[in-house]
């Protein structure tokens, strides 16, 4: 039996709406029943024109709904056990977040030449710790692919650099400096491409990779015992473990590899790649702390045992070096010691 939109959401919440068209929708719920939702303020993907006061969707045009994380305001707070599970999911990034990537997505700056604009981008990307990188225009094939478009991206900026008209056997130094760099994570999905190319036409060898597709099977295989056959792209991903709309960036995953090389290119194909970049960092500290999920776990058991100490408690852990045997019991217990 069919629930009702208005027993399962409050006014004012913010929800996205992914359309059996694979069309995604943003808007602040306003009323619902059995077989339609209202939405106010409802901004389409990739288009941040409004599209009325009140939008009404039906429920045979939806394909799934989805509500953003809100942040955690109080300490140790137990999970909730989720009763709209199947009616609606929960996209594992805070609203702020959520808001933040579009905008970061839309105010990419586009670089065609070595000129104050690209040394500005380079002293940014230097200074960050971590970055999204994407190759763009790259032939199948090892011995005929050079780089062509290359979208590199901090958490709040992307720059999109077209390296077309630069020599074919050439890279811009700063860039060569960053790829080699040991202390800029790269993030980069199903690394194997461009790593490859970097090395054998470039004399670049990247370091300190993260690659979100080999993280991904990791943890397949530790999850069933085995590697799958088939890897995840970069959109399967976003949708098993952050939840957001698989279509997300469906379209720009769609782009034959031919027109990445046409010139000029047009605002959406600029959009398109920087959605292929901007999800990167998220995923990745997402994907690390799976990897680690035992030790945050640990950190914050032992946390909200030092919230839950008297003040006599208090004192002597953060003034002694012993380890009180209430924290030894946690740390004893805890999976981290038989992952080593």
């Amino acid at each position: 039996m069919a629930f009702e939109y208005n027993t399962v959401f409050k006014r004012g919440t913010r929800l996205i709406l992914e359309l059996k068209s694979q069309e995604i929708y943003e808007g602040t719920y306003v009323d619902g029943g059995k077989n339609r939702i209202v939405l106010n303020d409802v901004i389409q993907h990739n288009n941040n024109n409004k599209l009325g006061d009140l939008y009404e969707f039906y429920r045979n045009e939806i394909a799934e709904i989805r509500m953003l994380k809100l942040p955690a305001t109080k300490i140790a707070e137990p999970p909730k056990k989720n009763d709209n599970k199947e009616k609606c999911k929960l996209i594992k990034i805070c609203e702020e977040d959520y808001f933040r990537l579009k905008e970061t997505c839309r105010s990419y700056i586009f670089i065609e030449n070595a000129d104050k604009r690209y040394f500005e981008a380079m002293k940014v990307l230097n200074d960050a710790e971590t970055i999204g990188v994407v190759s763009l225009g790259m032939e199948k094939n090892r011995y005929g692919s050079f780089i062509r478009l290359l979208v590199l991206c901090t958490w709040k900026q992307v720059y999109i650099i077209d390296l077309i008209n630069v020599e074919k056997r050439e890279l811009y130094p700063e860039i060569k400096q960053l790829f080699e760099s040991e202390y800029i994570c790269k993030v980069i999905h199903k690394s194997s491409g461009i790593v490859d190319i970097l090395y054998r036409h470039y004399n670049v060898y990247m370091q300190n990779i993260f690659d979100t597709q080999i993280v991904d099977l990791s943890i397949q295989k530790k999850q069933s015992g085995s590697c799958p056959p088939v890897e995840r792209n970069l959109s399967e991903c976003l949708m098993h473990y952050l939840n957001l709309p698989q279509s997300i960036i469906q379209h720009a995953l769609e782009v034959p590899n031919k027109k990445w090389n046409e010139r000029p290119i047009n605002d959406k194909l600029k959009l398109y790649g920087s959605q292929l970049a901007v999800y990167l960092i998220v995923l990745k500290d997402y994907l690390q702390k799976l990897l680690l999920k035992d030790v945050f776990e640990l950190t914050t058991k032992i946390q909200d045992c030092v919230y839950n100490s008297d003040d006599f408690e208090f004192s002597n852990y953060v003034s002694k070096n012993e380890v009180p045997k209430k924290i030894q019991k946690l740390v004893e217990s805890s999976n981290t010691s038989n992952s080593t």
